[in-house]
């Protein structure tokens, strides 16, 4: 969960994609574990597996890069080569001929089965229908930060593919936009969830968004 004090700072490296690593605060107040970002950067040098000492494979022995039937001066084994691995064999490409023979039934090598002549094409992708929500803050910051949480902890609940806005208006009138890299799932249990949360008619989905204030 990102604020729009800190998103202002790290808008710059979150987005769509892109490998961050956050820091912040565990929250378990909602019961579901959630991090309350406080920094967030794409500066990673490197991850170390933390592997107990038994998994951590052995040093490679310095007469491993001896040359081919030279022993080694100090006693050691005399190196040689690992076994070359075994050729796969190769991928059957059908050629269009139809085998005559009837001792053996046709294989893959023959003629293409008749399950891939007759596949059906794959369905169109489902439409994206982004959704807008306007959040009017009421004044109380301790009730606007618990229906903001359930805001965003509603929208989690419905994985999928469709973005969403946040507008958040603040007493005075002013205006304040949050964009998530992160989706959800548009449907009428959404959309109902958030209703009663915002308000019916501060939720807009797909053009409706671009017609209506929501306030």
């Amino acid at each position: 969960v990102m604020f729009p004090r800190t998103w202002a700072k790290v808008q710059d490296v979150v987005h769509e994609n892109a490998v961050v690593l956050v820091g912040g605060k565990l929250d378990l107040s909602r019961g579901d574990p959630q991090i309350i970002v406080e920094t967030a950067t794409q500066q990673i040098d490197a991850f170390l597996a933390d592997l107990p000492v038994d998994d951590v494979p052995p040093p490679v022995s310095a007469w491993l890069s001896a040359p081919e039937d030279e022993p080694d001066l100090a006693g050691g084994p005399v190196w040689s080569p690992p076994p070359a691995a075994p050729e796969p064999p190769p991928a059957p490409v059908w050629d269009g001929a139809v085998s005559s023979s009837s001792a053996e039934p046709p294989g893959f090598g023959d003629l293409p089965p008749e399950w891939a002549l007759d596949m059906a094409a794959a369905p169109p992708p489902a439409p994206v229908r982004p959704i807008t929500i306007t959040f009017v803050r009421n004044g109380d910051a301790a009730r606007d930060e618990r229906r903001f949480r359930r805001l965003m902890n509603t929208l989690h609940q419905f994985p999928g593919s469709d973005p969403y806005l946040v507008v958040l208006v603040s007493p005075d009138g002013g205006r304040y936009e949050m964009r998530f890299p992160s989706t959800t799932r548009c449907c009428d249990d959404l959309l109902m969830a958030l209703g009663e949360i915002v308000g019916p008619d501060h939720v807009s989905v797909g053009d409706e968004a671009e017609s209506r204030s929501g306030v």
